[in-house]
């Protein structure tokens, strides 16, 4: 009946599977981190719910929106430093951190399939930080081996760790003295 009836749009029942451009979201201390990653389910469970409650056509880009507020809410207390570790002297993604971002993301997801009648997951592939950040940690991380090769110097030789850091210091100028100004 005209003006009664809702035409409803033709829903797909199989996975679709998307690969979205990266999202930019911001950690707790302000810095914008890209997340790339894939969805891996989009199953359409509840084929009445989808065509009604939302317009079926633009899941694909609901979804996308959908992932960018949980995945800055994942995000709203972690700050870029959690998302780092020291690995045999090289920073590196802590890969358990971002896993267990992916299972919060996935578990806000059910609220999709709740409220939209579709299944959604997905598995984060990269996290992708600014390469200034990535620098200062390679840094951060060379000073601490360097101050805990220090302290083990000076426990060996019986001295305070400061002691011993001033005498690496004069060895170095009296070594640059010796080789004209060269270290």
């Amino acid at each position: 009946m005209p003006g009664l009836e809702k035409s409803i749009s033709e829903v797909t029942l199989e996975n679709e599977p998307s690969d979205p451009p990266v999202t930019n979201i911001i950690t707790a201390d302000g810095i914008e981190v890209g997340i790339d990653y894939i969805i891996s389910d989009q199953i359409v469970v509840d084929p009445v719910k989808v065509a009604t409650e939302i317009a079926y056509g633009n899941r694909a880009s609901f979804i996308v929106t959908r992932l960018k507020g949980y995945f800055q809410d994942a995000f709203a207390d972690i700050k870029a430093e959690d998302l780092l570790f020291d690995h045999n002297g090289k920073t590196v993604m802590n890969k358990k951190k971002q896993k267990a971002i992916e299972r919060e993301v996935n578990d806000s997801l059910k609220e999709i399939e709740e409220s939209w009648g579709i299944i959604v997951k997905i598995e984060l592939e990269n996290l992708i930080l600014p390469e200034k950040l990535m620098e200062v940690a390679e840094e951060s991380g060379t000073a601490e081996r360097e101050g805990e090769r220090i302290r083990k110097k000076a426990e060996k030789a019986g001295v305070a760790p400061e002691l011993m850091t001033i005498t690496d210091a004069l060895t170095d100028i009296v070594r640059a003295f010796r080789n004209g100004g060269k270290k």
